[in-house]
């Protein structure tokens, strides 16, 4: 086989695998799968970016009980404090007056008194923000998980744009019938969107999962 014979074989392979790539069935095949995913990335788009509105609410009523309850307890104690200042201070002159100031004081600390404890000690402060606390860290959690969905929200959507991209240039690629070469050139720019989208689909998917 001589030269021009083989660089006619050759010509001849490449027409019929553009002739297949720029065909009805490639075009639907295309289609289909552009429908369905494009679908499918605006669909857990949409979940993820209300999941992470809900974290975020669920962020800011923590936020907001736990600070109003830190704040509670900050009143309470610097009272109770005040109070065991004054009963101290009274404890030689009049040590009923004194007693009776210290029932004025809240039952946590009441009963902190009279396990011989010291209501200076850390251990004390510790206890009494521990619900204040909790909240915080309950809200900071939340916040990291309306955080993350709103990332994979992102990319849901970054995905479901690009799929979308993909599926109008297959579409632009059917209207070319008389055009074999921008039939082609069309089904060719649109595979690789396919194959970018699905692969943001799949990571966030399975990133999601871990």
């Amino acid at each position: 086989m001589d030269q021009a014979d083989q660089a006619e074989e050759n010509s001849q392979h490449r027409r019929t695998w553009q002739e297949w790539l720029a065909s009805d069935l490639v075009l639907g095949t295309l289609v289909v799968l552009f429908t369905i995913t494009t679908a499918l990335a605006a669909y857990l788009s949409s979940i993820t970016g209300i999941a992470g509105d809900d974290f975020d609410l669920e962020a800011q009523n923590s936020l907001i009980v736990g600070s109003t309850t830190f704040l509670q307890i900050s009143s309470e104690l610097s009272q109770d404090l005040a109070l065991y200042t004054s009963a101290q201070l009274l404890q030689e002159e009049d040590p009923t007056a004194a007693s009776e100031l210290l029932t004025q004081a809240s039952p946590d600390f009441q009963e902190w008194l009279e396990s011989g404890r010291s209501p200076y000690d850390d251990e004390y402060r510790l206890l009494q923000y521990a619900e204040a606390r909790q909240l915080l860290d309950e809200a900071q959690d939340f916040q990291a998980q309306g955080n993350q969905a709103d990332e994979e929200s992102e990319r849901y959507e970054r995905a479901a744009f690009i799929l979308a991209v993909g599926l109008a240039l297959t579409a632009w690629a059917s209207l070319y019938d008389d055009h074999p070469q921008l039939r082609l050139t069309f089904t060719l720019l649109a595979m690789p969107c396919l194959l970018l989208g699905i692969g943001i689909l799949l990571t966030t998917l399975v990133s999601s999962q871990v």
